[in-house]
């Protein structure tokens, strides 16, 4: 039996940063690596053909961030290809080649200050700290990697399960190749991966969905965070559907759409609500944040994909920036809805049925959900016998320590919402190296874990009842969390300009910018953080929805406080009209929308213009009406801008994708990704890529 410090189990993605954290300290590691990951066996399948949900800010370490800056990379928000991101992946295998061993990891034996772990190959180590990071297993990678698109496919109808970013992936293949799609869900929320800005809020008019949610609001304001983090699109998701299509339009995709309305999340928005109310009651403790365990696609949307990418659409197509616009396709008639919990599949017959609905199908994509890929792990219950360990993500701190488990870290098991898993990993990484490597802080969190872990749960979960996607998180409270328990994180006081209240307010907790100083500093990191913040002009497009839903919100308060009422009877009801006032502010400021191709910059500051005018002059006459009529103007103008085409939705906008221009673009896109496919078949044909034999 071998006996080491640290045993890194998966040695992949997630554990990189804990890898040259234990390397900067001098403590040693055996890597343990069964083979191929997902990623290899899409570079051998030649699947490596699509590009990232996640921006280059999200997608990266910070470390290779800041590299990338001073080699003058490019370096910008915008979204990575997988070939590139495999080839950053590729960089750390051959790094750390020499310190890994190839085999599988068949059992672990937990005990108080050691575990003994059983490798395939018959060795046995006694390590003093164990960290499992080896991924999660999911049905639909097989799709990803062996289903076979081609010209054959035209006519056929595939039933595809779930929907996720890889569902959407093969979506986007499969009906560009002529296919119909049955897609059986319960629901999920889709947004938008990049969208034109107002003029003067960002230096190339264009913004990573990533990047504008400004995380640290929700720590002083939460009520405003909700009301402007999803800018108006949730809130369609509460009201009832002619009320809803009255208010918006009848371009709203969830009303047009009700079956991508998932019914767990509306009774979670209620909830929230209601906390908004109980957060005004002294002593009363509720969450300060949006519920975890949202469940999201990002998707192309078709207009912006065709303003950014017609230029060149087949060298775009070749790297992998594919046209997977589900709100589209859907609305098109390619992708057809189904209630999962409501249709019955027939494997035999290969058919679909929910009520007097039946369908046929020729081939059938299952779906799962993320299951962690965890070795066998046993540790001593209260009995002293030897009990087998099963991940449940409520239960852990962070989703990383298990109470019943001693120096065991699980890295990679948490997932975000939106942005990218890096942004976790690397904070888990560092919080796993300061636990294993400064006994004080280990035992600072160890001895109350309990407490902390039910702490957390009631700060980031609405109901008590666990889900299947509790481990989907916001990323941002989440790295700010584990910034916060290691003492990195930057503090109000330490403002000293408005730039740095901006920074502070605004920019989205990425680990770099928990790396800007203390004892896990990377030189050049407060030197990032500052050209992303210029890149987006400090962030100011996020001080345009905040100012919006302020001056709607006030407006609304002011108008009840300037009623011809007696004041005792006016407090009453302006405490009354906080949710109202939420709700009005969080609909028109996601109804007065973004920029579309068409619009004037002219109309990109009224409708701060018209709201600020009401609280000043409202203040100098006194009278009601006229808030309540800078109001009713602002909402009126928004619909005018969008009759006339001149604004959209931020997500969804349902009337980009009807427009006659976004259709006639889809056939000429399709024509062009079935040559890029036929031409790559051909070159497949006649040459294979080599796959190292080291890889993460």
């Amino acid at each position: 039996m071998q006996t080491i410090d640290n045993l890194i189990i998966g040695g992949g993605l997630s554990a990189i940063p804990l890898l040259k954290e234990l390397d900067r300290t001098g403590d040693e590691y055996v890597i343990i690596n069964e083979g191929k990951s997902v990623w290899a066996e899409l570079e051998a399948n030649d699947r490596l053909d699509f590009d990232l949900v996640s921006s280059l800010y999200t997608s990266y370490f910070s470390f290779e961030l800041i590299d990338m800056m001073r080699n003058n990379d490019k370096l910008g928000d915008c979204y990575p290809t997988s070939a590139e991101y495999y080839g950053f992946l590729k960089k750390y295998a051959k790094i750390y080649a020499p310190k890994t061993i190839k085999t599988r990891v068949d059992k672990i034996e937990n005990h108080d200050s050691f575990s003994i772990v059983q490798l395939s190959n018959g060795t046995q180590y006694k390590a003093k700290n164990v960290v499992v990071a080896t991924a999660f297993k999911r049905k639909i990678h097989h799709s990803l990697k062996q289903f076979k698109f081609d010209e054959n496919l035209k006519g056929k109808t595939i039933a595809i399960t779930s929907i996720g970013d890889s569902g959407n992936l093969l979506i986007a293949k499969l009906v560009c190749f002529g296919a119909k799609v049955e897609l059986l869900s319960n629901g999920f929320i889709a947004l938008d991966k990049q969208f034109q800005t107002p003029k003067y809020l960002s230096k190339n008019l264009t913004a990573t969905v990533d990047q504008f949610e400004f995380h640290n609001v929700a720590k002083y304001f939460p009520t405003m965070y909700e009301g402007t983090i999803s800018l108006g699109y949730l809130l369609s998701f509460l009201l009832p559907r002619k009320l809803s299509s009255f208010l918006y339009g009848p371009n709203n995709f969830t009303q047009a759409y009700p079956l991508t309305i998932r019914k767990d999340l509306i009774k979670r928005l209620w909830k929230s609500l209601i906390n908004i109310y109980l957060r005004w009651i002294p002593f009363v403790k509720t969450s300060k944040f949006p519920d975890n365990s949202n469940i999201a696609i990002k998707y192309w949307p078709i207009d912006f994909y065709k303003t950014t990418h017609l230029h060149d659409l087949e060298n775009f197509i070749k790297k992998g920036f594919l046209l997977n616009d589900l709100p589209f396709y859907i609305d098109q008639g390619y992708v057809n809805l189904w209630d999962k919990s409501n249709t019955q599949i027939n494997k035999e017959t290969q058919e679909l049925s929910s009520g007097d609905r039946q369908v046929k199908y020729d081939f059938i994509i299952e779906g799962d959900r993320e299951t962690p890929a965890l070795p066998e792990i046993l540790y001593k219950n209260d009995n002293g016998t030897l009990e087998q360990f099963h991940y449940d993500y409520r239960s852990t701190f962070m989703g990383m320590i298990a109470p019943e488990l001693n120096n065991i870290y699980l890295l990679g098991y948490t997932r975000p919402f939106t942005g990218g898993l890096n942004n976790i990993t690397e904070m888990q990484s560092i919080f796993a190296h300061k636990m294993i490597t400064q006994k004080d802080f280990y035992d600072s969190i160890r001895t109350n874990i309990p407490k902390r872990i039910k702490k957390y749960n009631k700060q980031h979960y609405l109901s008590a009842d666990k889900k299947p996607s509790d481990h989907l998180v916001y990323y941002g409270f989440y790295t700010e969390e584990i910034g916060e328990l290691m003492g990195i994180q930057p503090k109000l006081r330490e403002v000293r300009s408005l730039k740095d209240l901006a920074k502070y307010f605004l920019s989205p907790n990425n680990p770099y910018y928990y790396r800007q100083k203390g004892e896990y500093a990377i030189s050049g990191a407060a030197k990032l953080v500052d050209k992303i913040a210029d890149e987006h002009y400090h962030f100011a497009g996020n001080l345009y929805i905040f100012a919006l839903y302020l001056f709607v919100f006030y407006n609304i308060i002011f108008s009840i406080l300037l009623l011809p009422i007696s004041l005792i009877i006016k407090l009453p009801i302006a405490l009354t009209a906080i949710i109202p006032a939420h709700l009005a502010a969080t609909f028109i400021n996601g109804n007065w929308g973004i920029p579309n191709a068409r619009r004037n910059n002219l109309w990109d500051y009224t409708a701060h213009l018209i709201l600020l005018l009401g609280l000043i002059l409202g203040s100098i006459f006194g009278h009601f009406l006229i808030p309540l009529g800078a109001m009713i103007l602002t909402h009126s103008l928004a619909q005018y801008l969008r009759i006339k085409k001149k604004s959209r939705y931020v997500f969804n906008d349902m009337d980009s994708k009807r427009d006659p221009e976004a259709t006639a673009f889809f056939k000429k896109y399709q024509k062009i990704f079935l040559k890029v496919m036929k031409d790559k078949a051909t070159n497949m044909d006649k040459t294979k890529n080599d796959v190292p034999e080291q890889v993460l």
